[in-house]
């Protein structure tokens, strides 16, 4: 009993670690909303603080819910996660879908072609890589957030790069300063009797993640 407990107090820190370096690296502190869904019921919540966040994930995680994030800041008084609340952003993301009827066959497909398109484009590589539980989500995290102005005229320049370079990206993910996407640490419940694991690929636990100055980027 003591050992079972042992193992899951590791598993719980663990997510929670994971959890953390999410949020650190792809938002803004500030104003965010947590959504999750619990047998296909939505509920969302706002927080002001990294520490409000966790804690409504790691209860949405003890009850076994789908959890995602917002990415932007939202302003102080927004009651609502629209993108006209949003005034900062940290990164820019891709979700690229996998599986039977999507773009990529599997993850090693997409992160092949994830690799590929960055090497020919000659973009620098992400900064992370979630393992969504079915699909693959990258992010480019900047050394500093920017107005969400200057990163929607980034982002559909970009979603329209990636289109025309051949590289199929879910079209609808990638320029939504409102969008919310999956917490590593978490699991993905689409199959209620298959869960799948969130978890970040790239980096690895005991490296730093990267940051890039969003001029390089942009």
């Amino acid at each position: 009993m003591t050992q079972a407990i042992e193992e899951e107090n590791r598993s719980s820190q663990f997510c929670i670690t994971e959890v953390n370096r999410f949020l650190a690296a792809a938002r803004p502190s500030g104003r965010g909303y947590v959504l999750t869904l619990r047998e296909g019921i939505p509920r969302q919540q706002a927080f002001d603080t990294t520490s409000e966040a966790i804690n409504v994930i790691t209860k949405a995680i003890e009850h076994n819910d789908d959890v995602f994030v917002s990415l932007a800041q939202f302003s102080s008084d927004s009651s609502s996660r629209k993108k006209e609340f949003a005034e900062r952003v940290a990164s820019v993301w891709l979700d690229l879908d996998c599986g039977e009827g999507k773009p990529f066959k599997d993850q090693s497909d997409a992160l092949s072609n994830l690799n590929q398109f960055t090497k020919d484009q000659r973009l620098p590589k992400p900064s992370l890589i979630i393992n969504s539980g079915n699909g693959i989500h990258a992010y480019w995290c900047f050394t500093e957030p920017v107005l969400r102005e200057e990163w929607q005229l980034c982002t559909d320049a970009f979603k329209d790069f990636c289109l025309s370079a051949g590289l199929e990206i879910d079209k609808a993910v990638t320029a939504d300063a409102a969008r919310v996407m999956r917490i590593p640490g978490s699991q993905n419940w689409k199959q209620r009797k298959n869960p799948r694991p969130v978890s970040i690929l790239h980096p690895s636990p005991d490296s730093d993640v990267t940051r890039i100055q969003f001029s390089e980027f942009s």
